[in-house]
């Protein structure tokens, strides 16, 4: 388990991840009271009296319990014709340790609509197809990045603290490539070399990845098994991903 927090200098909020009891929904609505997740915390003897307190004061109405479910990669989006499309959560189900689902969600949307007005109206079918294209390595790595987190997350040395050590180094680690990026101006340059790629099957690489990232197709149970052998993760490796 593992219970982030969050402070603007208006707004508070937590994040918290546990097992599975059967109570949690697929839904947003699914609000329980601060009372059941202090029980749970409670559970473990280990969290600070700032923490405890904190959830305590969580208002009425406001707790989600939503369960987060595992999802694999699907590098189609589009439909047989081109022209429905999934987008953000739908397309991809990023786990909140991904710490960058809007982002993408609304990366979709400006990459989509520049590769809509690139193709015209004649091209709607392969303006979808060419979106995917640009879009589906970029965010099949991030929605990587969120397991590769929460198995951080719950595998943190708090002892490191003791030794002026910062635990936490290295996690929720989103180099400049994903903040940097540009998705109108991505899919401006890239659609039509994108686009004969589709058509004819020419050469193409995306470019809107780590910087000399070997794409490298992935599932859900192949990760957790990884982690369940011990095994460290690649991914941050692969690649510059500098900030």
């Amino acid at each position: 388990m593992h219970l982030i927090t969050l402070f603007t200098h208006d707004k508070v909020g937590l994040a918290f991840t546990h097992k599975e009891d059967g109570s949690a929904q697929e839904s947003w609505n699914n609000t329980i009271p601060a009372e059941e997740l202090v029980a749970i915390l409670e559970e473990r003897t280990n969290w600070g009296e700032q923490i405890m307190d904190f959830v305590k004061q969580v208002p009425a109405g406001t707790l989600i319990d939503w369960k987060l479910t595992w999802r694999d990669p699907q590098p189609v989006w589009a439909s047989r014709g081109g022209r429905i499309i999934q987008l953000g959560d739908s397309a991809y189900a990023f786990l909140p340790s991904s710490a960058n689902g809007a982002t993408q969600a609304m990366e979709d949307g400006i990459s989509l609509a520049e590769c809509l007005s690139q193709g015209g109206n004649e091209l709607v079918p392969w303006a979808t197809k060419v979106h995917t294209k640009l879009r589906y390595q970029r965010v099949s790595i991030i929605q990587q990045i969120g397991i590769v987190t929460r198995h951080a997350l719950h595998h943190i040395d708090m002892s490191l603290l003791d030794e002026g050590k910062n635990p936490f180094e290295g996690v929720f680690y989103l180099g400049s490539w994903i903040w940097q990026h540009n998705p109108e101006d991505y899919a401006r340059e890239q659609f039509t070399a994108a686009l004969d790629h589709l058509r004819t099957g020419a050469p193409f690489e995306n470019t809107n990845l780590p910087k000399g990232h070997v794409y490298e197709d992935w599932d859900v149970e192949s990760e957790l098994k990884k982690q369940a052998a011990g095994l460290p993760s690649r991914l941050m490796s692969n690649g510059d991903w500098s900030r």
